[in-house]
């Protein structure tokens, strides 16, 4: 009888280290929560139209350039659909 105590008891103490050692590993914590990442600025000089000397500096993220860019060369493309064809002299 005491040995089927000793063997309940030791079932008892061994039931939860056999279960934590079923419970798989934790995964190693990926990057934090990403954070908005703030662009570096760019500052371009651009000349002022009707003056050698003057000169203007703008300072724009990368994001807000390549945005500008990407309009101004939709606008291009939509007056250049839209102008009327010329006919070549000959």
């Amino acid at each position: 009888m005491r040995r089927v105590a000793l063997i309940i008891a030791a079932f008892a103490l061994l039931a939860p280290v056999a279960s934590f050692a079923q419970v798989p590993a934790p995964q190693p914590a990926t990057a934090p929560a990403a954070r908005p990442v703030k662009d570096k600025k760019v500052c371009k000089a651009e000349e002022e139209t009707g003056s050698r000397l003057g000169r203007k500096t703008i300072c724009r993220t990368q994001a807000e350039w390549d945005e500008l860019s990407y309009r101004q060369r939709q606008e291009i493309e939509r007056k250049s659909r839209l102008a009327p064809s010329v006919p070549s002299g000959g």
